[in-house]
């Protein structure tokens, strides 16, 4: 499947359209990202195939890019993505991430711990890589011994 995003920008405006294009692989891993300004009088259509977006905002005419998308953040991996510790068997899942200006980005994973405590901790984008669902389960109730209750008669 194929979407088709057309951009115009009238003539008179001061400003101009900023557009992001985002492709995935399979499991929302980044693949590539193109940028492209849309100038006022201009107009141009954008195409966003199989696992990829296409994002639009309003720039300033004239403004510099610096090769970043302030308009949208690009996350390697997905809320709820199963990820694996760089250099160690342990795996687990991103539930949160954190985008700074002047760092990179951070996963905060809850994976288990080699010596089996459910954990959670924030890692660089380059401590983590994509991983098959984890082994262990999650849900530190279940860690903690409880059962669920036996069903009444």
């Amino acid at each position: 499947m194929t979407t088709t995003v057309h951009v115009e920008v009238p003539k008179d405006v001061g400003w101009t359209a900023e557009v992001t294009t985002v492709e995935r692989e399979t499991g929302g891993r980044v693949r590539a990202v193109w940028y492209s300004t849309v100038n006022p009088g201009e107009s141009r259509s954008f195409y966003a195939h199989e696992c990829a977006s296409v994002f639009v905002a309003e720039g300033k005419v004239g403004a510099d890019r610096d090769g970043h998308s302030s308009l949208v953040g690009i996350f390697a991996f997905a809320l709820g993505e199963p990820v694996g510790l760089v250099g160690t068997d342990e795996r687990g899942t991103v539930i949160a991430r954190a985008e700074y200006s002047e760092s990179s980005r951070n996963y905060l994973v809850r994976y288990r711990a080699a010596d089996g405590r459910l954990t959670e901790g924030w890692w660089s984008e380059a401590a983590i890589a994509a991983a098959s669902a984890p082994d262990a389960n999650p849900d530190p109730a279940a860690d903690a011994g409880t059962e669920a209750p036996a069903p009444q008669a």
